[in-house]
């Protein structure tokens, strides 16, 4: 290491460098000598055969000298820098040591470091970890370009298992991960997670950050999508949270994932939340993951790249996942997608199921028979076609929210044909539902996306008296099946069932306040009514408890509900229902438009305050 001079009476001047691949200012170092070249009490370095040789300069003052101590300064920040690759080096060798000697120190790669420039004198970059290449040889010296593509090797990380629940309860989580969550969401490549797993769990080694991560997190949504009726529940259950902040504490970032692996953690933190709402902001976490898709350019696949089939399929899927879970969140909210149905060059109709490789559909092969060199033929995958109808559901939705609520023209009555039946077509074609996209799950969806397609809108916002009875038949019988969901516990991601339960809600209690005034006989029975506004307010009330962010849904609801209930009750004995409703009658009425602040308008995020001016505002005009 180069010892400063003394300051009274010499300069010391930086190295320049001479061309070589080396930074001259440590290659000294790097050659392997370990003691400093001599010189005399006043001397400047200059470069002499790979050695930094004085000579005996004259004494400065004034301007000169300061430059000169700037300079000393810089210099001695290089010796700092030295004396810690030496460090560093020695630490590394030590690791070598204690985990396998020669047969490691042969593969490992030495990187050749940044030349630094004298004018410029940047902090220390972060040292990056060590590379292994396939040779076993290190990595040839070549010119250091700054804007270089960082290494994608994971480092090598120790692991405290004791936080792991038991090998059994291990299996029994990922067990439970694999035929639920994973039938609509088929996040993680099964055969490729399951050597992570024999890893991280099964090992005593040190093993790469991504892979702890991607464990843990698979771990933490099999924990979180346990239902209370689970015997699993009461001892796995609570364990979620602490698995799922285990997995982002050992997240790896920045140089050491790839993008698609990036993409992966990020959309299975985004159905961790969905179902542990108060680990995050679900409706953020959707729209950065759908940025991170298009980004990636996974919406218009491109043909001639050459990637894996494996790689290619986990694209595919992850893209598919991500386009899916956004259209849910925005169909409950009449948001705009983030991912545009026009920039989206995948077709997902029936005729493309049988091929999904060449419809840029994800296979419906089991996981195993999918490689990094081929797709083998087998049989077709019950858990893969289950996610292909969730695909084919939100492409649906996104049309329909995309035409009711982008622009105030209304469509044709043949447009209202085509989209109900491209729902039937789908409820007709689906396969016995499995894990999350079980059947009923299938079946509450269908009711949804046809209110939705019925209920008032931006280009529809005055529906007809067909629109009005489907609706509200549709959006009772939602009611009806969230109900039953419940109670056995089938109710998954809280934040979106409470927005389903509140615009159904919406819907219903809009098509009997319309039926009414319009004197039109398909509102069902009083006792009818009230249980079913009862069985939505108790459901909100429930999940409210559990969703940060929903109180403001309930007690909207409540209040709404409460005055239009009255309102029913006040005219019940009324002879208002006219079997022949009069046209000239009918228009004597005016519809109800008090509660379109909820269904032809994107429900925003609010604060309480803002809630109760809204509401205020609505129940001022209701009867």
């Amino acid at each position: 290491m180069v010892s400063k001079p003394p300051l009274d009476d010499q300069q010391s001047q930086p190295q320049q460098w001479d061309g070589s691949l080396r930074d001259p200012l440590v290659s000294h170092v790097e050659q392997g000598r370990s003691s400093a070249p001599e010189r005399g009490p006043s001397a400047r370095g200059v470069r002499n055969k790979g050695r930094i040789v004085y000579m005996r300069m004259p004494r400065l003052h004034g301007g000169e000298l300061q430059k000169s101590i700037a300079e000393l300064t810089y210099q001695s920040y290089i010796a700092t820098l030295e004396e810690r690759v030496r460090q560093l080096e020695s630490e590394k060798a030590e690791w070598i040591n204690r985990h396998g000697g020669a047969e490691i120190s042969g593969r490992l790669a030495k990187r050749p470091r940044l030349a630094t420039s004298p004018q410029s004198t940047p902090s220390p970059p972060p040292f990056p970890p060590a590379s292994f290449d396939s040779g076993g040889s290190a990595a040839p010296n070549r010119p250091v370009i700054i804007n270089e593509p960082p290494s994608y090797h994971s480092s090598l990380v120790a692991f405290d298992r004791s936080i792991l629940p038991s090998a059994q309860h291990i299996h029994e989580l990922l067990s439970h991960y694999f035929l639920y969550t994973n039938a609509a969401f088929p996040v993680f490549h099964i055969p490729t997670l399951q050597r992570q797993v024999d890893a991280v769990c099964f090992s005593d080694g040190p093993v790469p950050r991504n892979d702890i991560a991607t464990v843990l997190l698979a771990l933490a949504i099999g924990a979180a999508s346990l239902s209370k009726i689970s015997p699993l529940y009461t001892t796995l259950g609570s364990r979620a949270e602490s698995l799922f902040h285990a997995a982002v504490d050992n997240a790896p970032c920045g140089p050491e994932m790839k993008r698609l692996d990036s993409l992966q953690m990020e959309v299975a933190h985004l159905i961790f939340v969905l179902y542990k709402p108060s680990c995050g902001n679900a409706w953020e976490l959707a729209g950065s993951a759908a940025r991170h898709a298009t980004g990636m350019g996974l919406h218009c696949e491109s043909e001639g790249e050459e990637r894996t089939p494996l790689e290619q399929d986990m694209m595919r899927r992850l893209f598919w996942i991500t386009y899916s879970i956004d259209v849910m969140t925005c169909a409950v909210t009449t948001r705009p997608p983030a991912i545009s149905d026009h920039w989206v060059t995948t077709d997902v109709s029936d005729k493309c199921l049988a091929n999904s490789l060449t419809s840029k559909l994800p296979s419906v092969y089991d996981d195993a028979l999918i490689t990094d060199t081929s797709v083998l033929s087998g049989d077709i995958s019950p858990l893969k076609a289950a996610s292909l109808q969730v695909y084919r559901l939100c492409r649906i939705q996104s049309e329909i929210l995309t035409r009711l609520y982008t622009t105030k023209a209304p469509p044709p009555a043949l447009w209202y044909d085509t989209m109900i039946g491209k729902l039937v077509q789908w409820r007709d074609t689906c396969p016995e539902g499995a894990g999350f996209a079980n059947d009923d799950w299938q079946v509450l969806q269908y009711h949804a996306t046809t209110s939705m397609l019925y209920r008032p809108s931006k280009a529809g916002p005055t529906p007809d008296r067909h629109a009005t009875t489907t609706a509200l038949t549709s959006s009772r019988e939602v009611l009806k099946r969230s109900k039953d969901m419940y109670r056995m516990g089938l109710i998954s991601f809280n934040w979106i069932t409470m927005h389903t339960l509140f615009i159904q809600g919406m819907t219903y209690l809009h098509a009997l306040v319309q039926a009414r005034q319009n004197r039109w006989n398909l509102v069902p029975a009083t006792v009818d009514v009230f249980l079913d506004i009862q069985a939505c307010t108790s459901l909100m009330e429930g999940l409210a408890a559990t969703t940060p962010g929903t109180l403001g849904l309930r007690n909207a609801f409540e209040a709404i509900s409460e005055q239009i209930a009255r309102y029913m009750m006040a005219s019940s004995s009324q002879s208002w229902i006219t079997p022949t409703p009069d046209p000239m009658i009918e228009s004597a009425y005016p519809r109800a438009r008090a509660l379109d602040v909820f269904l032809t308008h994107p429900l925003a995020e609010m604060e309480e305050e803002d809630w109760d001016k809204k509401v205020d505002v609505v129940l001022c005009m209701l009867p």
